[in-house]
């Protein structure tokens, strides 16, 4: 037997077996006839071994498990299943993967206080970081490498995403009313946060499926639940890197060298934006989802700018400087400057330009990329 021949008997034979074990976990669960019957049905149903996108029905059975009206132990042994679930199928692509689409799903769509349950129950039981799954392989195929690789980065974004709302609660899916968390907070808050944000950004960017991946119906799935947040991750770390500038110039050293230290790490957040607009722009299962936004790059002396006020800066916040008096007009202008032309308030830290971005494309309503003056 040729070594193709091979990979697809050993896959046809784990799908057949993995089928077989759902059945009888299901059979099971219905005839309990208890009150976790139900959801233990809608967590094997949603995540059975074929191609298909979790059922609708069985997604909204779990919905209504975990919503916050709901007993905290119901919403807890709902979780505990979803977590079993991931456990059954560490070896299996498909069964992973629509867990974690169904966890994502629950974190966008019922209200925050599942995400804190999840944390809770992460705490609890010692598997505070149960998303990551950084190791991840199914070797059963070439084509289940390819999979597999997309299971770990999305996987590590969705643990990015549930810990950067344990730190800051800051939620993509809840993003209003947020001015007070990067947009208009003091110094010491916006150094704390900025990083966490930015970190979530250069996850979700690194999102890009591949190979195989790129033409399955179940990765594009989840890939593009992750295009649809881009729009709320950018403009938070936008809104941030606005306040650093107009803060930098009242900073001490300390606070200066570190907010220098986030303004390049920016730089180069906003390259890796780019390879991630175009890589979109090449995944035909991505393109179109949502407009894509248009980078414009300040001045190359800007970074010069700040690097000079840190060599003079105070020892402590807000005391005189002397490089302060002629470096923060010229920072001021710049982002009065944006701020007045409604250009993108991701130019802070971007060396993009207009002409190296994809084309703008057609976005489905209530989503936009288009991220206006503050």
């Amino acid at each position: 037997m040729d070594p193709k021949t091979k990979q697809e008997t050993k896959a046809m034979v784990k799908g057949m077996w993995a089928s077989i074990q759902d059945r009888a976990d299901v059979a099971s669960a219905k005839m309990r006839r208890d009150d976790g019957a139900e959801i233990d049905v809608a967590v094997v149903k949603s995540t059975l071994n074929d191609e298909v996108p979790p059922k609708e029905k069985h997604v909204r059975t779990l919905k209504m498990a975990t919503t916050g009206s709901c007993p905290r132990q119901q919403v807890n042994y709902t979780i505990a299943g979803l977590v079993n679930r991931l456990e059954a199928g560490k070896e299996n692509w498909l069964i992973t993967l629509k867990t974690l689409i169904v966890f994502h799903r629950l974190m966008r769509e019922v209200d925050p206080s599942f995400q804190d349950e999840l944390l809770k129950f992460g705490e609890r039981t010692s598997t505070r970081r149960m998303l990551r799954l950084d190791g991840f392989a199914d070797h059963t195929t070439k084509e289940t490498w390819d999979f597999s690789a997309w299971v770990r980065l999305y996987s590590v974004y969705l643990d990015e995403r549930l810990d950067c709302f344990r730190t800051i609660k800051f939620d993509p899916e809840n993003d209003k009313n947020m001015d007070g968390l990067l947009k208009t907070c003091g110094s010491s808050e916006m150094l704390e946060r900025l990083p966490i944000v930015q970190r979530l950004l250069s996850r979700m960017v690194a999102c890009l499926p591949s190979g195989s991946a790129c033409s399955n119906e179940i990765v594009l799935l989840s890939a593009n639940m992750v295009l649809r947040e881009v729009r709320a991750v950018y403009k938070i770390v936008c809104e941030g890197i606005m306040n650093l500038a107009d803060k930098f110039f009242e900073m001490g050293r300390n606070d200066a060298t570190r907010a220098l230290d986030i303004y390049k790490e920016n730089v180069v957040l906003n390259e890796k934006l780019n390879t991630f607009f175009n890589g979109v722009n090449n995944v035909s299962g991505m393109r179109g989802q949502v407009q894509l936004p248009t980078l414009q790059a300040l001045p190359p002396d800007f970074q010069t700018t700040l690097e000079e006020y840190v060599k003079e800066a105070p020892k402590e916040n807000g005391m005189p400087s002397p490089a302060a008096p002629a470096a923060a007009p010229t920072a001021a202008s710049l982002v009065n400057n944006i701020r007045q032309g409604g250009t993108t308030s991701a130019a802070l830290g971007g060396t993009a330009s207009p002409s190296a971005m994809p084309p703008p494309m057609a976005a489905p309503p209530g989503v936009s990329l288009k991220i206006g003056a503050p």
